[in-house]
């Protein structure tokens, strides 16, 4: 019954520890208790506990990663290989079997590997994805040569207006490199005069040889 304390106590099986809950906590806990011993929700919850009690603190992305995990790998009768989920989506998840996951995977890494054919393969799988007409919704090999070849037309006309862009404005997609400040040069010493501290020396004249008389 209700206390001053709490709603009501949480009490071990040998009658021990008892703990005074709020009625929050009397809430969740009388919802898991009404859940089928043994349903796969009651083992979803003991086992997301058990995984939050030896790592806690996990963000949301690791418990959904747990519950993922728990998904396709506990029950003995889920054939999953993988799950597909939005999240604007209705709230389902899709099972996916060994070769879609595969197929969705190696799709996913052209996608995020960008480029043209990336480009190409999320528009021809979205007009695909959206026909209502049985022609479209599966279309011939002609017909996917045929948007090929159209894509890759226009992919051409693209690169020779980027071409023609940056052969006469290669200004706007290789701008110049910015040059580094350079340092102003210091002002020169200024000349000071000096007195010479010794006379030039004078050029030296040639001395004459004077002859020697002879003797008579």
């Amino acid at each position: 019954m209700p206390t001053e304390a709490g709603t009501a106590f949480l009490v071990g099986p040998a009658g021990s520890s008892p703990e005074i809950i709020d009625g929050a906590v009397y809430e969740v806990l009388r919802r898991y208790l009404n859940l089928p011993d043994g349903s796969p929700a009651c083992e979803a919850v003991e086992w997301l506990l058990s995984r939050a009690t030896s790592t806690p603190g996990m963000d949301d992305k690791e418990v959904l990663d747990q519950i993922l995990w728990h998904y396709t790998n506990t029950f003995e009768h889920s054939l999953a290989e993988g799950v597909l989920a939005s999240v604007h989506g209705t709230g389902e998840i899709s099972d996916l079997t060994k070769d879609e996951t595969e197929f969705l995977q190696s799709a996913l890494t052209v996608i995020r590997a960008g480029g043209w054919f990336a480009l190409w393969i999320q528009s021809a799988v979205d007009r695909i994805a959206k026909a209502t007409d049985p022609i479209h919704r599966h279309p011939t090999p002609l017909q996917i040569m045929s948007s090929l070849r159209e894509d890759a037309l226009q992919h051409d006309m693209h690169l020779e207006i980027a071409q023609d862009i940056a052969r006469t404005r290669p200004d706007l997609l290789f701008p110049p490199a910015e040059q580094p400040p350079t340092a102003p040069e210091p002002p020169a010493a200024p000349e000071t005069a000096t007195s010479p501290t010794s006379k030039p020396a004078t050029a030296q004249r040639a001395r004459k040889s004077r002859k020697k008389a002879g003797h008579a």
